[in-house]
């Protein structure tokens, strides 16, 4: 009796750990950086800026990367500028927040600056004209 007792304990146990866990990868982190991999097979990086019902606001750099960045140090990601022979970033897109985690892989998170907020406050000032 008490083998299936501390049996249905742990299981328990198991299971909402696992939920837990499964629920905080389901969540868009605003200040997360994340990985999605281009049609060349090399990944890129984004930045959340801001997350509303429908839509996840990013800043994409222009750097790639041939796997999965590990350790990334975020001073060395840079947007480039129209022309650049390796390409260029952008430093507010507004993508469609449905599926977008299916693509991307959360690396780390880091505060949200105020000159990377321009491109989206343009945007929101844009928005609200309509």
């Amino acid at each position: 009796m008490k083998i299936i007792l501390f049996c249905s304990l742990a299981l328990i146990v198991v299971a909402v750990v696992a939920c837990g866990r499964r629920n905080t990868t389901e969540v868009i982190v605003v200040g997360g950086l994340y990985a999605s991999k281009s049609e060349d097979g090399s990944f890129k990086v984004s930045k959340v800026l801001a997350v509303d019902e429908s839509a996840v606001h990013v800043r994409i750099y222009k750097n790639k990367f041939s796997g999965l960045p590990q350790n990334l140090d975020t001073s060395a990601l840079s947007l480039g500028k129209l022309g650049d022979p390796d390409g260029f970033g952008i430093g507010h897109a507004p993508i469609a927040k449905e599926g977008w985690l299916a693509s991307h892989v959360f690396l780390k998170k880091e505060p949200v600056r105020d000159e990377e907020l321009e491109g989206y406050q343009y945007y929101l000032e844009e928005m609200r004209k309509k």
